[in-house]
């Protein structure tokens, strides 16, 4: 089967027209391969160009696209994961404040807040400081909130100290961190 190309296509190559058929395109070098990309290109000049590129370098660039999406799948995957992560500690903030709010509105006893407030307790994990560090990059980066030093520990569970020597090391890339952690602590005596 072959098909004709438009006359016009060919005017700088001085071809006159063209064949694509089984065993390549006529009046050009033969291709083995079936895959063929056809670039058209406009040379600016009133004239085209007509490029193609055989299978293997189609697969190259099939492999840089597949490399470059995947890679923006993980990044979006990872930011879902946080917002997940942010979200639920949120709705866990906002349940115990509201237990709380109904003890100092006297809704409940101060027995009945103690047992409610258990639920809410939680032991502080170790955190490997490169993995916090990037943890609370990827959650200021994805909610664009400046979480105080505090509400970090919270959200991670951590020490606050340890929260506070990490922002502390982000504050050169994140500016509005230095202004959270404790005055003088990273050299600033306002």
């Amino acid at each position: 089967m072959s098909t004709m190309l438009d006359d016009d296509w060919f005017t700088s190559t001085g071809l006159s027209s063209g064949t694509i058929d089984g065993d390549g395109f006529s009046g050009l070098p033969s291709f083995t391969s079936y895959d063929k990309l056809f670039r058209l290109q406009d040379v600016g000049t009133g004239s085209s160009v007509i490029n193609i590129t055989s299978m293997a370098a189609t697969q190259d660039v099939y492999a840089s696209l597949y490399k470059f999406c995947s890679s923006h799948v993980h990044a979006a995957r990872e930011d879902v994961q946080t917002l997940k992560k942010v979200v639920a500690w949120q709705h866990n903030l906002i349940e115990y404040n509201s237990v709380y709010n109904a003890f100092l509105l006297e809704q409940i006893t101060e027995d009945e807040f103690e047992v409610a407030a258990t639920a809410y307790e939680f032991e502080l994990v170790s955190c490997e400081t490169v993995a916090l560090k990037e943890s609370i990059r990827n959650v200021l980066k994805v909610t664009e909130i400046d979480y105080q030093p505090s509400d970090m520990a919270d959200l991670f569970r951590c020490d606050h100290q340890h929260v506070v020597e990490v922002y502390e090391s982000l504050a050169d890339d994140l500016p509005a961190l230095k202004y959270m952690v404790p005055q003088n602590a990273i050299g600033d005596s306002r």
